[in-house]
């Protein structure tokens, strides 16, 4: 049984549970459509199976008739409509299929048992609280005057070649950036024993779905090309090391690093 048919299975026998769970994220999530896409599939596979079986029939037919000599003309157009039909069919199998697919990757993960339900901060609930007495006086200064402070960071230059938002470091600054990426992949390579991972910043569709960016954050990202992708994380990468493969307990745990650009417009 193929996992989209086992996915679907699931949702149609615990239909109500899992949208209880999922009510605790979002109470406007549906699976009437997923439910409505899954039966309408299965209705036309049902109809493609019997046209199918119709031509292979007809087809021995066929065969039958030119070892004894006779004319199967009437058969031949008769498979030709059938032809056409079961193309017309697969392309409609394949359009649902990939609608269905969608729909799938839409539903978001089931959330813990223990997690409660709410959509603010107010429905929070608070598992740990330390108070201090202490008061403590500082004249605050945020990261941004300091940075101007010290001749480090530059907003206004950034602004100018990319917008708002972007910063600028240099100096000091552009070399503290590159020394905490180094003192990150020094200590979990040295320390930690991970390995390093410099891996491409662009990707297919296929390796964002696989992380869960695609299709729900399209809005978060930059596409730069026919299915390319600019990696919102190098999560998206590492996590892709293991696609389509089939891991060894005995090999595990398996730890990787690595440090990269993050593209994405935070639309959301």
């Amino acid at each position: 049984m193929c996992l989209l048919c086992l996915k679907v299975k699931k949702i149609r026998n615990n239909s109500d549970k899992i949208l209880q769970s999922l009510a605790k994220k979002d109470k406007n999530i549906s699976l009437d459509n997923i439910l409505r896409l899954d039966d309408s599939l299965k209705t036309l596979t049902t109809k493609l199976n019997e046209l199918q079986a119709d031509q292979n029939s007809k087809s021995k037919e066929v065969g039958i008739l030119k070892s004894k000599g006779e004319s199967a003309e009437d058969i031949f157009a008769d498979l030709k409509i059938l032809s056409d039909k079961i193309k017309e069919l697969e392309k409609e199998q394949r359009e649902l299929s990939s609608s269905l697919k969608d729909a799938l990757l839409e539903i978001p993960n089931l959330p813990h048992s223990s997690c409660p339900q709410g959509s603010s901060e107010k429905d929070n609930v608070v598992v740990f609280e330390k108070k201090t007495n202490k008061e403590l006086n500082f004249n605050v200064k945020n990261h941004i005057d300091i940075g101007k402070q010290l001749d480090i960071l530059d907003f206004e230059v950034a602004a100018k070649m990319s917008g708002s938002g972007f910063p600028l470091y240099k100096g000091k600054g552009a070399l503290l950036e590159r020394a905490l990426i180094n003192f990150m992949l020094d200590l979990h390579i040295h320390k930690h024993n991970y390995t390093e991972v410099s891996a491409p910043h662009i990707v297919k569709k296929d390796t964002l779905i696989g992380t869960g960016q695609l299709p729900k954050f399209e809005g978060d990202l930059f596409k730069v090309g026919d299915d390319k992708w600019l990696i919102p994380t190098a999560e998206v990468t590492l996590t892709n090391f293991f696609k389509d493969r089939i891991l060894n307990q005995k090999d595990l745990p398996i730890r990787l690093v690595a440090q990269s650009s993050c593209y994405r417009s935070e639309a959301g």
